[in-house]
């Protein structure tokens, strides 16, 4: 919800905050904030991880939790931080903005009227930070005051936006999208003439242009990652066969959105994996029948007594059919920069590849 911590304008802020820690939380902890907290959880799976980046009264944090989210709440305000835990129930990390290191860790990032008070020359470095911390496909929640005013106000520093300086500040950062933005009052007693902007925003990974190949080996070169061809396929496909011995949560988030596309057009999906070694995650799992429900036609090979390691991808089209072939099992770093071998075969090229693999999705389905 609310507090700071960068060290050029925030002394004043966290003293503040520090001095001011009841009254703050006597005027926002019970403000109904619901239609906004549950927007935002719409857009993450059950049991989601969440962090509240900068939690405040500890209000959204308890929210959440309720709700069955994983929450990691964070402060720069000690007072804040004490107060927090004992309402939440959860130990606040007292914490400031700028030292939040951790990698894909969050599901969704929920700064609440918080990083409103981050001056605007450090605002782009903090937004970094948050994305280094979001999983693929994750969603930032964001809130600041209307308008284009910098300084310090009421004995607190603010950074004011308007939709034209947000998108000013995150337009070079490629792997973030503006998903949406709106404006309303504050929701706060006595503050209904104040303007708050208010977004969404979320990692991007899909929206790199192109061209299609046939050999995908992953590492630093985009054009050869598979997830962007697997995309182009889900897209045209009238029926998506896929076999791999494991599934991880992270791979099956990319390809989240284009299986729903998909299903939507009709398209059959079949998606056989395994537990070999004991790498698919039971979450991946878990996310592709929440999401996608008995649209999808998921199965699990568990035999015990031998190995299975297949890596394949089947797309049947209106009059052809193609199939990748490699190294690569659903997860992130396969279907993006892991050094992986990967190849495409059409049957308009090669009938007898094509056909022999149809046999075997079929004995094994």
């Amino acid at each position: 919800m609310n507090t700071i911590n960068e060290p050029t304008k925030s002394t004043t802020t966290l003293d503040y905050y520090n001095k001011n820690a009841k009254k703050f939380i006597t005027g926002t902890i019970s403000v109904d904030f619901g239609t906004i907290q549950n927007h935002f959880l719409d857009k993450l799976h059950p049991g989601a991880e969440i962090l509240d980046y900068g939690c405040g009264s500890g209000r959204d944090t308890k929210y959440f939790l309720e709700q069955g989210c994983k929450v990691t709440a964070i402060d720069g305000s000690q007072e804040l931080c004490k107060l927090a835990s004992e309402y939440t129930g959860i130990p606040v990390k007292h914490m400031l903005f700028r030292d939040l290191d951790e990698k894909e860790a969050y599901d969704g990032i929920w700064a609440c009227s918080s990083i409103l008070h981050v001056p605007a020359n450090e605002l782009q470095d903090i937004i970094k930070k948050m994305t280094n911390a979001l999983r693929a496909h994750g969603i930032i929640y964001t809130s600041f005051k209307y308008g284009t005013f910098e300084g310090e106000r009421n004995g607190r520093y603010f950074t004011d936006m308007t939709e034209e300086t947000f998108a000013k500040l995150i337009q070079d950062m490629d792997e973030l999208e503006i998903e949406e933005q709106w404006i309303t009052s504050d929701v706060r007693p006595g503050r209904g003439e104040e303007k708050m902007a208010q977004s969404n925003f979320e990692e991007r990974i899909d929206t790199y242009e192109i061209e299609s190949t046939n050999v995908m080996t992953g590492d630093r070169d985009r054009s050869r990652y598979l997830y962007y061809q697997l995309k182009m396929s889900m897209a045209k496909a009238k029926q998506i066969d896929i076999i791999v011995s494991f599934l991880m949560e992270s791979g099956v988030r990319m390809l989240l959105n284009d299986m729903k596309r998909a299903l939507d057009r009709g398209v059959k999906i079949r998606i056989l994996t395994g537990n070999y070694l004991g790498i698919t995650q039971p979450s991946a799992l878990y996310l592709i029948k929440s999401e996608l429900g008995d649209r999808v036609d998921l199965r699990l090979y568990n035999e015990t007594s031998r190995s299975f390691h297949p890596k394949s991808y089947i797309f049947h089209y209106e009059s052809s059919n193609e199939i990748y072939i490699g190294s690569s099992n659903i997860s992130k770093s396969a279907l993006t920069s892991g050094i992986e071998w990967n190849y495409r075969f059409s049957d308009t090229l090669d009938k007898r590849i094509m056909n022999c693999s149809m046999l075997h999705l079929k004995i094994c389905f």
